[in-house]
């Protein structure tokens, strides 16, 4: 599903990586690609968070989230109610959420106040 210095979330490794990481963690709740129409934008932002990833190297984590992959109860807890939708978490805790396809410019000054 990606070729992107992001993780692979599931259910089974996202306490481990998102809520005891020591940096902030940013993850894509997305679809399956290939199969859900919605699938096109969500690679669409996972290519966007690709090109700025550079930019996070030892600030910010990230990863991808197959929906299928995670249990009912975290999407519930952080109320995944569509996707594409970007979680920023920061020691543990819902700090940004998005839904859909953020602009660009928007998008890159929400995330500055984590990147310090």
């Amino acid at each position: 599903m990606m070729n992107y210095s992001a993780v692979e979330i599931t259910s089974f490794n996202f306490h481990d990586f998102v809520m005891e990481s020591k940096h902030p963690f940013l993850v894509l709740f997305s679809t399956n690609w290939n199969v859900h129409k919605e699938g096109q934008l969500c690679r669409s932002i996972a290519e966007h968070l690709e090109s700025l990833s550079d930019q996070w190297i030892g600030k910010m984590l990230w990863g991808i989230a197959d929906i299928t992959l995670i249990s009912p109860v975290i999407l519930s807890q952080y109320r995944i109610t569509s996707i594409p939708t970007i979680v920023l978490f920061k020691n543990g805790e819902l700090e940004l959420r998005v839904k859909g396809l953020p602009d660009k410019k928007e998008f890159h000054k929400m995330l500055s106040p984590y990147l310090k």
